[in-house]
């Protein structure tokens, strides 16, 4: 049974040419035991400025940005960040924005595996889920080809269930927005 749960959300966007110059792929590694200490500091903080849910883009003014970072920065967590300059990609290489993700996923994976592994743990892990097939076709890549595949230095025995789920029906997916929204912000200027 894992003793922790990895969240990962991301923030930019990878259209292949037409996205975001950077793209930002975060993971939250959170043990179960201090769930519930952060759940209580999210609604807190959703109750303190009149919202439903935390999602960092959509909140422009600075002091609420500020107070979230501030307020969560507390909490016990690790995050990991993959930050891509997107304009550097090789387009003979990588062709769409799917391959860029399974690529930037497949990164991302490897150092949460080997932190996981350093640290004696394992986790679950939750994607933030899009509400399209894709999110089925990623947990099934993540699952029977990017884990087992030899070639990667993903430590597999470090991950158990992987799932998909709206970041309203999963409130910690918000921590892993927070982490990714606030490093996309610092390379991609206004």
């Amino acid at each position: 049974m894992s003793n922790c749960t990895v969240y990962i959300d991301e923030a930019g966007d990878l259209g292949v040419g037409k996205g975001t110059r950077w793209f930002v792929l975060s993971a939250v590694i959170v043990d179960k035991q201090e769930e519930p200490q952060i759940r209580v500091t999210l609604n807190s903080m959703k109750t303190r400025l009149n919202v439903n849910g935390i999602h960092l883009r959509k909140i422009s003014d600075y002091y609420r940005r500020a107070y979230i970072v501030r307020e969560i920065s507390g909490e016990n967590f690790t995050y990991v960040n993959v930050i891509a300059d997107t304009n550097k990609f090789d387009r003979a290489k990588i062709s769409s924005s799917e391959v860029a993700y399974n690529y930037l996923c497949r990164m991302l994976l490897e150092r949460v595996s080997w932190y996981l592994r350093d640290t004696g743990r394992t986790a679950d892990v939750v994607l933030s889920a899009r509400g399209t097939k894709r999110d089925g076709e990623l947990i099934e890549y993540i699952k029977e080809k990017l884990i087992p595949y030899p070639g990667n230095q993903i430590v597999s025995n470090t991950f158990e269930k992987i799932c998909a789920k709206q970041a309203a029906q999963w409130d910690l997916l918000q921590l892993a927005d927070i982490c990714a929204t606030t490093m996309f912000l610092a390379y991609q200027v206004n």
